[in-house]
């Protein structure tokens, strides 16, 4: 009669907060802590603990805590340093133009200074417009910026898919997740594409964010991922690139299994890789 009772009130539980699982914490006796959710548009971190007596799961109890206000300061914190990032990037850049025209000036070439003044820059305008256009949260928007410049110094062609949209509010997951999921997925096709001879290098960026869902792409132009490598990609510690390396395609694969989304792979030896990971 009480397992009755205490799983009639789990039921209720559940149907105003299905997020919670607490059926499968009375199944398993098995607590869970920490885990992040998203419940009727609010970000909770939550603890779930069974209730033992006498060796046997007699309740479950779920402990939420609103995670909005911590998540807005982590949001402003990595927005901040994403711009700090983007900065340094810039001023790497612009060092390396002002040695440029320095040597074209000791050797008495002013012509060519003159050529790459007004023909040269870090990035087109044209292109930080379009991502400050089409992506309204600034510390994405920084991000892309700095991925820009970083590309286009390499002599890779960085550029945005026409129809992404992104708007500051509401996003489906916290900014540092888009952020950790991007930031990954382009550095690692800026590293493929510079350390190949290609005839083309180019890496092309999806990003739609919605308040239910999110879809991020990145396609690059690279070799593609051989086999027995994409079996391994998303342990932790295992990369191609040496020691101390690895942890990035983990970190991704967390994000999706925490927030229960998808990524699908689709590579093409000597043609590409693209990467889709999607949120509902």
């Amino acid at each position: 009669m009480q397992q009755r009772r205490v799983s009639e009130e789990v039921f209720r539980y559940v149907k105003l907060y299905p997020e919670t699982r607490l059926p499968d914490i009375l199944k398993t006796a098995v607590p869970v802590y920490n885990e992040n959710l998203l419940i009727h548009g609010n970000h909770i971190l939550a603890n779930h603990i069974p209730i033992i007596k006498q060796g046997l799961a007699i309740g479950a109890i779920s402990i939420l805590r609103d995670k909005t206000e911590v998540t807005r300061l982590a949001e402003t914190l990595t927005g901040t340093r994403c711009m700090v990032d983007t900065l340094r990037v810039f001023n790497h850049e612009f060092k390396n133009k002002l040695h440029v025209i320095l040597g074209y000036i000791e050797i008495g070439e002013t012509e060519k200074v003159r050529d790459l003044i007004l023909h040269n820059s870090l990035v087109s305008s044209d292109a930080v417009s379009e991502v400050t256009s089409k992506i309204m949260v600034p510390g994405i928007a920084a991000l892309l910026i700095g991925k820009l410049i970083r590309a286009s110094e390499l002599g890779i062609h960085l550029l945005l898919k026409p129809d992404c949209n992104c708007k500051e509010e509401p996003m489906n997951l916290p900014m540092e997740a888009y952020i950790t999921i991007l930031g990954n997925l382009i550095e690692n096709a800026i590293e493929e594409l510079n350390h190949q001879k290609l005839p083309v290098k180019e890496i092309e960026v999806g990003i739609y964010i919605w308040d239910t869902g999110s879809i991020l792409s990145v396609d690059d132009t690279g070799r593609g991922i051989p086999g027995d490598i994409l079996d391994r990609i998303f342990q932790c510690g295992f990369s191609t690139k040496g020691e101390n390396r690895g942890s990035g395609m983990y970190l991704i694969k967390e994000i999706v299994d925490r927030y229960h989304g998808e990524i699908e792979i689709d590579t093409e030896d000597q043609v590409g890789t693209s990467f889709t990971v999607t949120f509902s």
